[in-house]
């Protein structure tokens, strides 16, 4: 009842889920998370006392953790193109929202082959991360660019790309060794 009444607190949860989830490879409760909130999404659009920016953030959050869902999972196929149209339909979305987007299509980008696009994303992303004082975005982004030079076979740029994740995850994130495993 409470997660219905502030779908946000809900919101938050579905998205350090997805990560988990993916790692875990758990997709029937990821498609149970998601589903219940985008029920709830078209409950609350239906009822002229919900907050539309509550709606609003919900419609937009929604395909963008579906997306990242793909991305974790190595499901390139169309991903930068629905990445793009998500970027298009949203210009006004959360800087953090914008920048986790920017690192799905980054990563569609490697798994395509583009890496100077894939490198672009990158950049863009972090930069919305960084408007948003997003640490984790952020070494999200570094860690991508990592791969993106890997794939590339341009091993020292990998090198320096995975040295300033590192220092980054030390100075900004604290040493979470969750992020060094």
């Amino acid at each position: 009842d409470v997660l219905d009444r502030y779908p946000l607190i809900r919101l938050s949860h579905v998205f350090s889920m997805s990560f988990s989830l993916a790692f875990r490879q758990n997709a029937a409760e990821f498609e149970r998370g998601i589903g219940e909130l985008e029920a709830l999404a078209d409950q609350l659009s239906a009822d002229p006392a919900a907050d539309p920016a509550v709606v609003r953030e919900l419609r937009c959050a929604l395909p963008l953790q579906r997306l990242m869902w793909e991305g974790l999972h190595d499901n390139a196929a169309g991903l930068r193109e629905r990445t793009e149209a998500w970027l298009a339909a949203w210009p006004d979305a959360r800087a953090r929202y914008r920048g986790d987007m920017l690192n799905v299509a980054a990563f569609a980008c490697k798994t395509a082959g583009d890496i100077d696009a894939g490198l672009d994303y990158c950049a863009r992303g972090q930069a919305q991360q960084e408007t948003d004082h997003s640490e984790f975005g952020v070494s999200w982004s570094m860690t991508i660019r990592a791969l993106l030079y890997l794939k590339r076979g341009d091993f020292p740029a990998a090198l320096r790309a995975a040295q300033d994740g590192l220092e980054h995850i030390r100075e900004r994130l604290h040493g979470h060794p969750e992020q060094f495993a």
